[in-house]
């Protein structure tokens, strides 16, 4: 159980104070958002938990896997830094089109298997 009382003291996140607004999350998968753009993803607790601080407000998977001192290996850090390409890129238009003719069946198997591979690794290295 991680705590993330502190994580919601000010700036966007001090919103989900409100009972309210906090029940508009919307579960998408690997985070959870709210309206105004508010999002915790997977990695958030992460963070919280190894570090014993607030996590750093960004969507940089590969900034936030070293912060939390686990020793991720270059692939695995070449990985998030990919997904977090795919995370930020496919926000934009101009980027979609060309993203959504890349990720052909086996393209996403592929990298759907990397995140589940790596994401097991990350809960494995946590319970130590």
């Amino acid at each position: 159980m991680v705590d993330l009382d502190s994580f919601f003291e000010k700036g966007i996140f001090s919103q989900l104070k409100d009972p309210g607004y906090f029940s508009l999350v919307k579960n998408n998968g690997y985070f959870i958002a709210w309206p105004n753009d508010q999002e915790l993803s997977a990695d958030t607790p992460c963070v919280v938990k190894q570090t014993l601080k607030n996590a750093t407000f960004t969507h940089d998977l590969t900034k936030l896997a070293k912060i939390t001192g686990l020793n991720f290996s270059e692939d695995q850090l070449d990985s998030l830094d990919t997904i977090t390409t795919f995370h930020l890129n496919a926000r934009y238009d101009s980027f979609k089109k060309a993203f959504y003719q890349k990720c052909t069946y086996n393209f996403t198997k592929e990298w759907i298997d990397k995140i589940e591979t790596l994401r097991l690794w990350i809960k494995e290295e946590l319970m130590k």
